[in-house]
């Protein structure tokens, strides 16, 4: 068994859930770019592939839920841990081996689930390391999550297929292109990419293992800090409130980044193909930029004044959108650097601000991941079925959905500021006994002797309010 102090200690863990995060972001992503090989492997149109996102979100919700659940009964929290990351490793090793549709979708909807219980796991754990201190680790721990995210493409890029190769690169395209049908073997180039994705993950399932041979020396060991958690009533309006706001967030977040590509090539913008594909770039590129400057300002910073900031941030965009930015190319450029910028932090910013009033538990934990992935579900399915033939309604429901955030935003903080932060238990307590104290000091007790006609000295007590 290692001995190491507290803070050393608590230092490794939280190295090891940012590698698990960034592991997270690497296996939520590598579908993407991967596509067109997997519609080949199992030889469907890429309109039928489309299913094996349905499926993966549907097991991301259930994972989320159930291992929210899990995670709160089971004591052994780092093993349940250790196992969905497990899962997650083997799962996206699978899937350039999957040959037919069903079992593709088969093994992405189990990797949803691990993804989504690790999601949840995460999240709570480092707010639980880090309690008040959590605000600048919780928006590292998101920074991470992008970092993966865009690793992704980057390990992806060098196995994906080559398509209409001439005639002068035909040597050197034969060495990644590939033919499958139903009599080979060959092994799709992509494989090693998934297989990469899928050793890291496996090395951070390690690492969370060899946490269990640290203990903590024992003169620096301290007791976790107990809050008292607010009424129920507030403790619920908090939660709905902040699983309606993270579900809208997260709508617009998904929502605008998986549909201005296609918004820049119908509207009156008319961009090409090309051009669609950097100002896609544009707004992730200033959503992972924000997301590592929030690490410095949760420094300095209390949750609520970032989330009032990126609000403001993401009204302005917003009105640029939809005003000019609807007409000049310029703007829209703008407008959309502006949405990335403002949506960055916004996620880690409001459950740390929630956090400051209520425990979050895995199971308020795992609502919050299930309330983000209902966004990423809805919005762009919502937006997609009028975007090519209205563009603009992609910036119109962006835009009513910041002005929703708007007015969840103010709920949250009336709420809020109404019950306060939330106190250690010894504190509540301390100051129920002092209260008390006060109480019994409003009574004051007067004494004095009275002599009775037979000459008898009567003590009398008179007691007096203050």
């Amino acid at each position: 068994m290692l001995e190491l102090s507290e803070k050393v200690e608590r230092g490794l863990r939280t190295a090891v859930v940012y590698l698990a995060i960034l592991a997270l972001g690497m296996c939520t992503a590598i579908p993407g770019p991967t596509l067109l090989d997997l519609e080949k492997i199992v030889q469907v149109e890429a309109s039928s592939l489309s299913q094996i996102y349905l499926g993966r979100s549907i097991g991301y919700l259930v994972g989320s839920f159930v291992g929210g659940v899990f995670l709160d009964y089971c004591k052994a929290t780092q093993m349940l841990l250790v196992s969905y990351t497990f899962v997650m490793a083997v799962t996206t090793t699978l899937i350039p081996w999957c040959r037919t549709l069903w079992l593709l979708i088969g093994v992405m909807s189990v990797s949803g689930f691990a993804m989504g219980s690790l999601d949840t796991g995460l999240n709570v754990w480092c707010l639980y390391f880090w309690n008040d201190e959590s605000s600048p680790f919780f928006q590292a721990l998101h920074f991470f999550f992008g970092i993966g995210a865009s690793l992704a493409p980057l390990i992806a890029g060098p196995f994906l297929t080559l398509e209409n190769a001439n005639v002068t690169t035909n040597l050197t395209a034969n060495v990644t292109q590939f033919v499958i049908d139903n009599s080979t073997t060959t092994i799709p180039p992509i494989t090693y990419a998934y297989a990469i994705i899928g050793i890291c993950s496996l090395v951070v399932a390690a690492l969370f293992a060899f946490l269990f041979l640290i203990k903590v020396t024992e003169s620096e060991h301290k007791e976790p800090v107990v809050y008292q958690n607010p009424s129920v009533c507030h403790s619920f309006i908090i939660i709905l409130t902040s699983f309606l706001l993270l579900s809208v967030y997260a709508g617009i977040e998904i929502g605008y980044g998986q549909m201005i590509a296609v918004y820049a090539v119908k509207s009156i913008h008319k961009f090409s193909q090309f051009y669609a594909s950097l100002i896609a770039s544009v707004y992730w590129g200033t959503f992972t930029l924000s997301r590592g400057l929030s690490i410095f300002l949760a420094m300095k910073f209390s949750p609520m004044t970032i989330v009032m900031s990126d609000f403001s941030v993401m009204l302005l965009a917003a009105v640029v959108l939809t005003t000019i930015g609807n007409i000049y190319s310029n703007f829209l450029w703008i407008g959309t650097a502006l949405l990335g910028l403002g949506l960055a932090s916004f996620y880690a910013s409001t459950i740390t601000w929630v956090e400051r009033h209520v425990n979050v538990t895995n199971k308020i934990g795992s609502s919050f991941v299930v309330a983000a992935s209902f966004g990423e579900m809805i919005a762009p399915l919502a937006i997609s079925q009028y975007v090519k033939e209205m563009p603009q309604v992609l910036m119109y429901i962006v835009s009513g959905c910041v002005v929703m955030c708007g007015f969840l935003i103010f709920v949250l903080w009336i709420v809020t500021s109404r019950i306060g932060a939330k106190k250690p238990v010894e504190e509540m307590e301390r100051k129920e006994l002092e209260l008390e104290t006060k109480e019994t000091s409003k009574f004051t007790v007067n004494r004095y002797n009275e002599k009775l006609e037979d000459g008898t000295s009567v003590t009398e007590i008179e007691t007096k309010l203050d």
